[in-house]
Formats: structure tokens, C-alpha cells, sequence
């Protein structure tokens, strides 16, 4: 798994996984390799590891039901069996409950061996875990000798209608997204900058985000579409179904993808640049 081998598929990392798997006499896990559906783990990172584009321009249609996100959520119901989803949730309460501090989490105290997550627990793993001896290494890929992925995200900073004081309001905005407003957060939260120009400075790939920021090249992102937030909602709520066995990815997408066009017809058409 390091790294310079470049990215293992996802069929080895599970077969690594799953030796890493322990019980206790009742059969419940004390110790796990890996979650699929944990931390970011999410529909998008899958989705778009497997190549999704969600949407259609020349018909402005969501494609909820396209290859891509169908394997994505077919995967899920395969590890959920495997795994036992239950299982799973009884484990993440026992060593990760509800509003525990960020030194609980099983990958911190040794619970759970591999993780995905972004650069910006960098700083956690430096706080709460100071001795821990892990290494970062590129998402699993579907085929040996595929081409490292990643995919980028994040914020937007917005106006309410009928802010008090719109003038300050626009000003702290264009300030904060802005090349020093981005060179001051970024700095501070550990994050990498948006700002190209901001790729010249070294000082925010020290260490370990030198890595993140040579993954840059192998980026994507999810498609800015008007309706991105009540898509990611309606997916957010197919994967859980699909995950406890509720639904099949076909009837979990196909329901998401009814409920999202109807939203995405009153923008049509719709042109990404």
C-alpha cells in the first residue's frame, strides 16, 4: 500500500481488510480493517471513483441510475452483507458513540486500521494521537494500474436575502475568498487554497499535505448543479437504505432520481461551462 506502488485496487485493499477483522467470544467486532461506508467513504466518493457524472446537459436530466452510481450502491450492499451493517453500527457506537471527543474515533485509538479521510485531520491525528504510526496513501482504484483519484470539495460563503448590513456582508465575502483572505484561512485550518497562485507557496504543502498537494492533479469534482444540495440529501438517504437492507440500489436510485428532476426541470436548460 505505499504509495509509490501507486493506488491498490479495491478488490486487494478488502482482502487486506478483512484478515484485519476481530471478535470477541460474542461475536461482536473489537477491531476492524475497514469501513466502505465510513468517515468519507460517502456515495460521492465511490460515485466518482467508478467515473459518475450525474448529469445529462443535452437532456438536463440528473443521472442518478448511471452505471457508475449504480455500482457504487451495488458495492454498498455487498460490503453491508459482508460486514454485517448492524454489526458494523453496534461496533462505531461502542468506540465512536454520539458526541464523542475527536480522540475517540477507532481509527485513533487502534480500532479500525484503514480510514478515508481528507487532509484536514492532519491536524487531529497531530493533537490527539501524537504517537500514531500511520501512513496516507491514494483511494482504491477498480483496476490494477488505474490512475490515482481523488475528488475536491467544500464550502460557499452566502447572503441571506435581507441581510442588515449587505455592503459589509459582500465585502467580508470577497475578502475572505480572495487570495489573502484564502492565504490566511487555509494557513489556519489546514486546508489547501482554491487560488492557483496560492500553489506556489511551499509553505502550505509541508509534511504530509505534500501529498494532497500533488494529488491535485488527479482531482474531480461533484457537478455544480442548482440542485446539488437536495441531490446530495436524496443519495445521503438512498445510501442508508441500501446499506440496512431496506431497498435495492435500483429501487434506492430510482426513487432519488425521481425525486431530484422534478427540482432540476425548473432550471432547464441547463448548461455547464
Amino acid at each position: 500500500m505505499d504509495p509509490s506502488n501507486g493506488p491498490v485496487t479495491i478488490d486487494k485493499l478488502w482482502s487486506i481488510a478483512q484478515k484485519l477483522n476481530k471478535t470477541d467470544s460474542k461475536g461482536n467486532y473489537t477491531q476492524l480493517g475497514f469501513i466502505p461506508w465510513a468517515g468519507e467513504g460517502e456515495h460521492a466518493t465511490w460515485a466518482l471513483d467508478f467515473g459518475a457524472k450525474y448529469y445529462n446537459q443535452q437532456t438536463c436530466q440528473v443521472t442518478l441510475t448511471e452505471p457508475a452510481i449504480m455500482q457504487a450502491y451495488q458495492d454498498y450492499t455487498k460490503w453491508a452483507q459482508q460486514l454485517n451493517y448492524s454489526k458494523v453500527d453496534t461496533f462505531l457506537a461502542t468506540y465512536q458513540p454520539p458526541n464523542a471527543p475527536p480522540s475517540q474515533t477507532p481509527f485513533l485509538t487502534g480500532h479500525l486500521a484503514l480510514s478515508i479521510d481528507g487532509n484536514w485531520n492532519i491536524s487531529n491525528l497531530t493533537q490527539y494521537a501524537p504517537k500514531l504510526n500511520y501512513g496516507i496513501t491514494y483511494l482504491p482504484v477498480q483496476q490494477q494500474g488505474d490512475k490515482p483519484f481523488t475528488w475536491s470539495g467544500g464550502f460557499a460563503l452566502v447572503m441571506p436575502k435581507g441581510a442588515p448590513n449587505s455592503e459589509g456582508g459582500y465585502r467580508f465575502m470577497h475578502f475572505m475568498t480572495g487570495e489573502e483572505g484564502q492565504h490566511i484561512y487555509a494557513q489556519v485550518t489546514q486546508h489547501l487554497p482554491t487560488w492557483k497562485s496560492l500553489y506556489n507557496d511551499q509553505s502550505f504543502f509541508a509534511g504530509q499535505q505534500k501529498f494532497f498537494g500533488n494529488l491535485m492533479q488527479y482531482s474531480h469534482s461533484r457537478v455544480p448543479l442548482p440542485v446539488g444540495a437536495q441531490l446530495w440529501d436524496a443519495m445521503t438517504t438512498a445510501q442508508q437504505d441500501v446499506l440496512l437492507g431496506n431497498k435495492s440500489p435500483q429501487q434506492a436510485l430510482s426513487e432519488a432520481q425521481a425525486r431530484i428532476q422534478p427540482q432540476m426541470q425548473q432550471f432547464c436548460p441547463f448548461k455547464l461551462t
